[in-house]
C-alpha cells in the first residue's frame, strides 16, 4: 500500500465508525465480553496513526514536534500507573490501562488527523468534499439502524427505568447522543452547500435522519443540540441572505432558510410527544415535583370548582442542579473528597480510573473533571495541550478574518465545535469516548487547515 492509499485509509476509517459501535453492541449483548471487536480495531487504528505520526517526522515539523509530546506523554502514563499502584485503595491495571488507552485515543488520532490534513493541504488535495462525505456515509447508516430497529422492535433503550428512549442497535447512548448532535451542524452545512433548488431538497436527507435521531434517543443533550443547531442555521441563513447580492445565490439560501424554519417549527408542534417531554416530568417527579392533570371524571354536574391542578413546582439550586446533570454533581463531590485527601504525587499525576474509590470505580462522565482528577495536574495539562494550542491558532485566524464567522460554513462548524466542548462539560463521553473522539479530531483538524487555506488564498 502506497502512502497515498493509506493516508485516504485513516480518513475513510471514520465514515465506518457506526459499524463498529454495531459491532460493540454485538460483543457486549450476544458474546457477552468486555473486550469487543471495536476495542480491538480502535486499538489497531490507533497504533496506524502512530505509525503515520512516526513516518512523518522527518517531512514535517508538525510531526517532529509531536514525536516529542508523545514521549512526553509516554513518560506521564507510566509516572500515572506507578502512583496509582503505591497510593490507590485497590489498583487495577487493565482498568487502568483501558481507561488511559481509551482517554489518550482523541490525541493520538488529532494529532494523526492534523498532519493528514496537512499532507492534504500541501499537496493541493481538494478535501472538502471528502470531509462532507465521511459524515454523510456515517449519518445516513446511524439513521437507518435507528429506523430499521425502532420499527422491528429490536433497538435497545437509553434508560434502564422510568424514562423512554431508543438507541438502536447502539450500546451507549451517551456515545451516539454525543456523536450526533456534534455532527448535526456539519450535515446542516452540507445540505446547505448541495440544495440549490426543490429538486436537491434531498440533501437535507442526512439531516432529517440525526435529528429523528436525536428526538429518539430522548437525552436532554440531544433534544437541546437539535433546537440550536436549527436556530443557529436559520440565523445564519438569514445574514446570509441580508449580505448576499447575488440573485441566484439569495434565492438558494431562502429556500434553504425556508427548509431550516420548517424543520424547527415542526419539531416544536412534535415536542409535546417525543420521550424527552416525558423524560422531563419524569426526572421532575423523582425530585418531588409532580405535575397532576385534573381528574377527567369529575362529574360535570359537580357545583364546585376544581382544585389546583399540580402541586408546587418551585425547583430549588439542587434539584435544578440534578435536573441538569442527571446526579453527576454527586460523583463530582466524590472525587473533590478523593483529591483533597490525596498526596501530592495524585494531585500532580492524577489519581487514575476511578480516583482513590473504596467499593466501585465509578466516573462522573464530565470530560474536564474526569481527566483533571484521573490524570492530575500536570497530567490533565499535558493531555489538553494539543487541542489547547490548535485552539488559540484557529482563534487568531477568525480575529484577523472576522467575516468568516458570519459565513454559513463557518458558524455551523465552530456551532460543531461549541457543541463539542459544551457536551464534554455537561454529559461527557466525548473526549473519553473512542467512539466519539475520532469526530472530534476530525472536526478540529479539518477546521484548522481549512482556515490555513482560506487565510492564503484571500492574501
Amino acid at each position: 500500500m502506497n502512502k497515498e492509499k493509506f493516508i485516504y485509509l485513516l480518513v475513510l476509517f471514520i465514515a465506518i465508525q457506526p459499524i463498529i459501535d454495531i459491532l460493540t453492541t454485538f460483543s457486549i449483548e450476544i458474546l457477552n465480553t468486555g473486550a469487543t471487536f471495536g476495542l480491538f480495531i480502535r486499538v489497531a487504528y490507533m497504533i496506524l496513526s502512530t505509525v503515520f505520526i512516526l513516518s512523518q517526522v522527518k517531512q514535517s515539523t508538525l510531526a517532529k514536534k509531536s514525536l516529542y509530546y508523545l514521549i512526553t506523554m509516554g513518560i506521564f502514563v507510566v509516572a500515572n500507573l506507578i502512583v496509582g499502584y503505591f497510593y490507590k485503595p485497590h489498583f487495577y491495571l487493565f482498568s487502568e490501562v483501558k481507561y488511559i488507552v481509551k482517554t489518550i485515543y482523541a490525541v493520538i488520532t488529532f494529532i494523526s488527523l492534523l498532519l493528514v490534513f496537512e499532507y492534504f493541504r500541501k499537496n493541493n488535495v481538494e478535501y472538502k468534499k471528502l470531509f462532507l462525505n465521511v459524515f454523510v456515509i456515517s449519518s445516513i447508516t446511524i439513521g437507518f439502524v435507528m429506523i430499521v430497529s425502532i420499527l422491528t422492535k429490536t433497538s435497545l433503550s437509553s434508560y434502564d427505568w422510568t424514562k423512554v428512549g431508543y438507541v438502536g442497535w447502539f450500546y451507549a447512548g451517551n456515545e451516539i447522543g454525543a456523536i450526533c448532535a456534534i455532527i448535526l451542524p456539519i450535515l446542516s452545512y452540507y445540505a446547505i452547500s448541495k440544495t440549490s433548488s426543490t429538486k436537491t431538497i434531498y440533501t437535507w436527507i442526512p439531516f432529517v435522519l440525526i435529528g429523528i435521531s436525536l428526538v429518539m434517543f430522548g437525552t436532554k443533550v440531544g433534544f437541546l443540540s437539535l433546537i440550536v443547531v436549527l436556530l443557529v442555521t436559520i440565523i445564519i441563513l438569514l445574514i446570509a441572505i441580508f449580505l448576499k447580492k447575488n440573485k441566484s445565490i439569495k434565492k438558494n439560501l431562502q429556500l434553504n432558510f425556508g427548509i431550516s424554519l420548517f424543520l424547527l417549527i415542526s419539531l416544536v408542534i412534535s415536542t409535546p410527544f417525543t420521550p424527552i417531554y416525558k423524560n422531563t416530568f419524569a426526572h421532575l417527579s423523582l425530585l418531588g415535583i409532580e405535575f397532576n392533570q385534573a381528574d377527567e371524571s369529575t362529574s360535570q354536574t359537580e357545583t364546585q370548582p376544581n382544585k389546583d391542578s399540580h402541586t408546587d413546582t418551585t425547583i430549588n439550586n439542587d434539584q435544578l442542579e440534578n435536573l441538569i446533570l442527571s446526579s453527576r454533581e454527586l460523583f463530582l463531590e466524590s472525587y473533590k473528597e478523593f483529591y483533597s485527601q490525596a498526596p501530592l504525587s495524585q494531585k500532580l499525576f492524577g489519581m487514575g480510573y476511578g480516583g482513590n474509590f473504596t467499593q466501585e470505580p465509578k466516573m462522573i462522565e464530565m470530560d474536564y473533571f474526569d481527566i483533571f482528577y484521573s490524570f492530575g495536574i500536570l497530567g490533565s495539562v499535558l493531555y489538553f495541550l494539543p487541542f489547547l494550542y490548535t485552539g488559540v491558532i484557529i482563534l487568531r485566524y477568525l480575529i484577523h478574518n472576522l467575516g468568516m464567522i458570519f459565513t454559513p460554513k463557518y458558524a455551523l462548524l465552530l456551532s460543531s465545535v461549541m457543541l463539542i466542548l459544551g457536551i464534554a462539560f455537561l454529559a461527557g463521553h466525548v473526549f473519553t469516548a473512542p467512539a466519539v473522539s475520532i469526530y472530534v479530531a476530525f472536526i478540529f483538524a479539518y477546521l484548522l487547515n481549512d482556515l490555513k487555506s482560506a487565510t492564503k488564498q484571500s492574501q
